[in-house]
């Protein structure tokens, strides 16, 4: 039996490391794919965040222009009803 096994090892082992090397490069390769969704899933990450804080600035000076809108619209109409009253 053992005589067997020596006999057709050396015909057999490149089948069984080459099979494992195949294996190693799949899962690798799987690897790989893991890690370069990781790191897009963090750059997606990234830009919602800083996304979310520009529309947070962008809502702000929105509301600051409207408040401004209103006082200047508020400080013309008592300028006309002044000088609709001067007239």
């Amino acid at each position: 039996m053992i005589e067997l096994i020596f006999e057709y090892l050396p015909k057999v082992a490149p089948y069984i490391f080459g099979a494992g090397g195949l294996l190693a490069y799949f899962q690798g390769r799987k690897q790989r794919r893991a890690n370069a969704m990781a790191s897009m899933q963090i750059a997606y990450d990234k830009f919602v965040e800083d996304n979310m804080a520009q529309n947070a600035e962008l809502k702000q000076q929105i509301s600051d222009l409207k408040k401004e809108l209103k006082d200047v619209t508020t400080e013309l109409r008592q300028l006309y009803i002044e000088h609709k009253n001067c007239a």
